[in-house]
């Protein structure tokens, strides 16, 4: 499959046709280069033996060498099942925001056309955003691509797809209170999608889920990276807290939750966040 809004730069003879047995999700690299044309040309070396499906120019500008359905030679073990794209610029910069945009573009994209979750992953089993050094060895050992401050722009990248493939879903919901340093979101009814709850507030903070109404559901509360999963009290499992008809429970969750999500079925619920005593 090709990109609609990516220019099509293929074919390469750096692929294998029809190679892709999944698409788990998108992997992060970083060019190590400041020209988008030089990498393409690279890329369509034969004796280059690499590739990537996507190349993103510091303008935001994506080109597409490799067709979703073949495999690129980007991640050695990880090719069959990820898709991938190479970043221009150094390990160690950050991705302007033009090239942020075009992530979260490209993400949201890929996760319609793939099914592929709007979630960060450190996990090269898993689904979703990732990054190569994750693969480790079998990835190609490259431990630093893209490299931490891009890592670390994941988040960002999520809220440009967030806001695409669920434009009716506000991508911050935040009633903050300076008084009493709080934040509140109250997340209507009906609401099939992922809610971005963003925190002010700094030090331990404590989250308290509450329903309404005479419904039963559920909802997942995690950081936005899916690192934190704080336990909430008559839950067994990091996370996952039964909503019933106007019952409430509360979870601490640590400085580096910055962004809580919360995953509801068709009950309005409400989110508080507030410091820990």
């Amino acid at each position: 499959m090709k990109c609609p809004f990516a220019q099509w730069q293929g074919p390469t003879s750096n692929q294998v046709s029809g190679g892709m047995k999944d698409h788990r999700g998108l992997v992060l690299h970083i060019a190590q280069s400041p020209d988008a044309q030089g990498t393409i040309n690279w890329q369509k070396n034969p004796t280059a033996q690499v590739s990537s499906h996507f190349v993103n120019d510091v303008d935001g500008t994506l080109y597409q060498v490799v067709d979703t359905d073949d495999m690129a030679w980007a991640e050695m073990a990880g090719n069959g099942e990820w898709l991938s794209v190479e970043n221009i610029g150094y390990s160690g910069n950050p991705l302007t925001n033009a090239q942020v945009q075009t992530l979260g573009k490209l993400f949201a994209w890929i996760s319609q056309n793939f099914n592929v979750p709007l979630v960060a992953t450190d996990d090269p089993n898993g689904s979703g955003l990732g990054w190569h050094g994750m693969g480790g060895d079998a990835w190609g050992g490259h431990l630093q691509c893209p490299g931490d401050p891009i890592k670390a722009q994941r988040p960002q990248i999520l809220a440009v797809a967030i806001a695409i493939v669920n434009p009716q879903i506000p991508t911050t919901t935040p009633i903050p209170t300076s008084e009493d340093n709080m934040n509140q979101s109250n997340i209507p009814e009906n609401t099939l999608g992922t809610v971005i709850v963003p925190r002010s507030i700094t030090g331990n903070a404590i989250v308290t889920v509450a329903a309404f109404g005479d419904a039963i559901g559920t909802a997942d509360v995690r950081s936005r990276d899916g690192s934190v999963k704080p336990l909430f009290g008559g839950s067994s499992t990091p996370g996952a807290f039964a909503i019933l008809d106007n019952a409430s429970s509360s979870a601490v969750i640590p400085p580096n939750s910055d962004v809580v999500w919360i995953k509801t079925t068709t009950i309005p619920v409400s989110v508080l966040i507030e410091p820990q005593p």
